[in-house]
């Protein structure tokens, strides 16, 4: 079997089939956006209330690092929940409970959706709130429900934990397959 490396002489194929996964999760992701922001519409943000691709300074043990969250939902100009959109919601329930807890001192709600089912999360619990099939709640039920949130201060190891946990995602989300140039590409 020389020669042929792990992929069993079918590189070309294995990557193939990645690229082709990637673009469907891209594809996926870019829908469930679009839904989601009809959502926050719908229920009763405003479009000053949502900001979408938003981009987000951390600080890790390598230095300050940018990260993108697909919404961030404010109230009256201070930031209340941010959501990621993922075609498995369920996938990325530590990645947004990481990314809300290490970018924002108390941000009460966060969320994971692919547009069609919402899952709701405490921040400070991480405990989920509430799993929705094409709606969120009210902006009203969701101030009364961040009202009952009591932040909870993260002791620098535990902050450097989340990070971590933030950063592995984070990193995760680089394409797997080399563009035409032979460089990732996004």
């Amino acid at each position: 079997m020389s020669g042929n490396g792990c992929y069993g002489g079918k590189k070309e194929a294995v990557n193939e089939q990645l690229l082709q996964e990637d673009q469907r999760e891209e594809q996926a992701t870019n829908d469930a956006r679009l839904l989601t922001r009809d959502l926050l519409l719908k229920v009763g943000f405003s479009d000053d209330d949502i900001k979408e691709n938003a981009s987000l300074t951390v600080q890790t043990l390598k230095g300050k690092e940018s990260v993108s969250i697909d919404f961030l939902v404010s109230v009256d100009g201070s930031p209340f929940m941010i959501i990621m959109c993922s075609m498995a919601p369920e996938s990325r329930e530590r990645h947004v409970i990481a990314m809300a807890r290490v970018a924002f001192e108390n941000l009460p709600l966060c969320a994971s959706t692919d547009g069609l089912v919402s899952r709701l999360y405490n921040t400070a619990s991480g405990s989920l709130i509430s799993e929705m099939k094409e709606d969120l709640p009210l902006r009203e039920d969701l101030l009364k429900e961040a009202e009952n949130i009591r932040p909870v201060p993260l002791s620098e190891k535990r902050r450097e934990m989340e990070t971590m946990i933030l950063m592995a995602f984070e990193a995760t989300l680089c394409p797997r397959v080399p563009d035409d140039e032979g460089k990732e590409g996004k």
